[in-house]
């Protein structure tokens, strides 16, 4: 079922950013690397982590000063909440929010041009070091690479991992454990 965008507003430490207009949300992509043992006949593709998290941020006739108002300064850690309300064919809302913190790495102006002045904006490019995406209430996604944290729908999969590798290296941790019964849920909880 397709929705569309009804309205969106950019927030910082709970003042609404009114010029925004433009967000673009982080590209969640994972890197891959080929694992290949001396006896297989291919590579298998592993996780090798996530790539940099970055976010933009374009603010209509933003300028140096704007940016200071609001609390943002190029290199100081900076939140900002997106929120987004979309509203599908039968008229059912559906809210999507987005937090995301990190440092600006870059600011860049539009050029200036004697045609464009009404529309002169600055964009904000943001190197996060925190994203969450909440659609409905729920938390969908949850990142927190400094920290080790990789939530999707709720599931931790990096502390799933290390909860196996810590099993693994203490003493008696593993013995009488089946590990051809063991769930994943056996891990995380209920949910699979």
């Amino acid at each position: 079922m397709s929705a569309y965008l009804k309205g969106w507003s950019v927030w910082h430490h709970g003042r609404s950013v009114a010029d925004a207009t433009e967000y673009r949300a982080p590209d969640l992509s994972i890197r891959t690397s080929d694992f290949f043992a001396g006896h297989m006949d291919g590579p298998r593709i592993i996780d090798n982590g996530i790539e940099p998290l970055n976010a933009s941020l374009k603010i209509k006739g933003a300028g140096a000063a704007n940016f200071l108002a609001i609390g943002s300064r190029p290199f100081f850690s900076s939140r900002f909440v997106i929120r987004e309300g979309y509203v599908d064919e039968r008229n059912k809302f559906s809210g999507v929010v987005d937090e995301i913190e990190g440092f600006i790495s870059k600011v860049s102006q539009d050029p200036n041009s004697e045609n464009s002045r009404a529309g002169k904006s600055t964009t904000i490019d943001i190197s996060l070091r925190f994203y969450k995406r909440t659609i409905d209430g729920m938390e969908k996604v949850l990142l927190i690479p400094e920290e080790g944290v990789r939530k999707i729908n709720g599931v931790d999969s990096l502390n799933v991992i290390s909860a196996l590798v810590y099993l693994s290296s203490i003493s008696g941790g593993v013995n009488g454990v089946d590990f051809k019964k063991l769930k994943i849920s056996d891990f995380i909880g209920g949910g699979f």
